[in-house]
């Protein structure tokens, strides 16, 4: 069976910390640059969030390849998360949606253990691991997108936007929006969650977005203070 390898210039670019950097760049543009470049709703914005998210994949697909016995697992993985999101583009369909949603909250979590390994691995504590944490906590924003646009999918009634507004579907950017003023626990109030599942989803996620950063500071700072008594 050949072996599925990572370029080598890729695998020396994660392997020395700035591959995190560039990871949370492109999570950047792909959450807050690219969702107001186009219109709600117009096709133009899913293709470029599409776009977005698969060049984040392909780069954290990097961080396996330090780990020769998860590179196939993690290549098919990937390979199966972007197939089903391009697909579901020319081909609409629920069944197919569901699958893409589904292979993307997976996928998204994959990548924030592999980058929790990154970040916390032995040695000094540089500006490019911090910055790797912060990719960790963009990343828990985009993995809870898809599970509400995923809940609102099974159950259309699991959401509902506030009075003020028209009666709309809700799109992954409204999921998008939602997600991280739940997990930085601002709660405007305008998108609310119905549903009792989605409910307890979206209490966990606000109670990550406590417990993530006090956790993160508190392990790397002891970890900055062991660095330096050697």
């Amino acid at each position: 069976m050949a072996k599925v390898q990572i370029p080598k210039h890729m695998a020396q670019l994660w392997s020395t910390d700035r591959g995190l950097t560039v990871l949370v760049v492109l999570l950047a543009v792909t959450i807050f640059i690219l969702p107001n470049v186009a219109s709600e709703g117009a096709p133009l914005l899913t293709l470029l969030f599409d776009i977005g998210y698969s060049l984040v994949l392909l780069a954290g697909l990097t961080a396996i390849s330090r780990r020769r016995g998860f590179t196939l697992a993690g290549a098919i993985l990937v390979l199966l998360t972007l197939v089903g999101r391009w697909l579901s583009r020319g081909m609409p369909g629920t069944e197919l949606l569901v699958f893409n949603l589904g292979m993307s909250i997976v996928t998204t979590v994959v990548l924030v253990l592999l980058l929790l390994l990154q970040v916390f691995r032995e040695g000094p504590i540089t500006m490019h691991r911090v910055l790797g944490a912060v990719g960790v906590y963009l990343l828990l924003g985009l993995a809870w997108t898809f599970a509400y646009h995923l809940m609102a999918v099974i159950n259309p009634d699991a959401f509902t936007i506030s009075a003020g507004e028209s009666v709309r579907v809700l799109s992954n950017s409204d999921f998008l929006y939602f997600s991280f003023v739940t997990l930085t626990t601002v709660g405007y109030g305008d998108i609310t969650a119905l549903d009792p599942a989605a409910r307890s989803v979206v209490m966990l996620e606000a109670l990550t977005g406590q417990l993530y950063p006090a956790i993160l500071i508190a392990r790397l700072v002891s970890m900055e203070l062991v660095s330096r008594s050697r």
